[in-house]
């Protein structure tokens, strides 16, 4: 083959290895670095939603932990347009929060020794159904992750 008819090849293969080969492997990295990042800020606002309730009394601010865990801020009330992650105002999404002022299975645990009585309060806090749309899902129909339930346990003030 002489070097006029290859000419125009090079072009043709690049397209065709950029059209299907690499801008979907770079959609894909970017839709899995958005669901790492979005499960990761759900996990960090449990632990920190639990960790400002642990220096709380029982049943005490608990609006304000909500909206520290939605928006990032301990102010009630909080603004839907604040939210960390737009998932979060999907209704089947659910923050619960549990401790001896709303839960039986958190009433004061009793430690005990020979001679000193003593109660322990705890705190979880726990979000359950965040799902996950993808962005590019459009293309592909509706895609969505269900996470599993995330929660968080800490000591409470007494």
């Amino acid at each position: 083959m002489n070097k006029k008819s290859q000419n125009g090849a090079a072009i043709v293969e690049l397209t065709i290895v950029l059209v299907f080969v690499l801008i979907p492997l770079l959609l894909a990295v970017l839709e899995f670095a958005r669901l790492m990042y979005a499960y990761k800020t759900l996990v960090h606002q449990v632990n920190h939603t639990a960790r400002y309730l642990s220096v709380q009394m029982p049943g005490l601010n608990h609006d304000k932990a909500i909206c520290l865990f939605r928006t990032g801020q301990a102010v009630a009330p909080c603004n839907a347009a604040d939210d960390l992650l737009k998932a979060f105002d999907d209704p089947d999404f659910q923050v619960l929060i549990s401790d001896s002022s709303n839960s039986t299975l958190h009433a004061q645990w009793e430690t005990s020794t020979l001679t000193v009585s003593s109660h322990i309060n705890l705190v979880t806090v726990s979000a359950k159904n965040f799902s996950y749309s993808f962005d590019f899902s459009k293309m592909f129909g509706e895609l969505a992750i269900k996470f599993s339930p995330v929660s968080a346990t800490y000591r409470q003030v007494n």
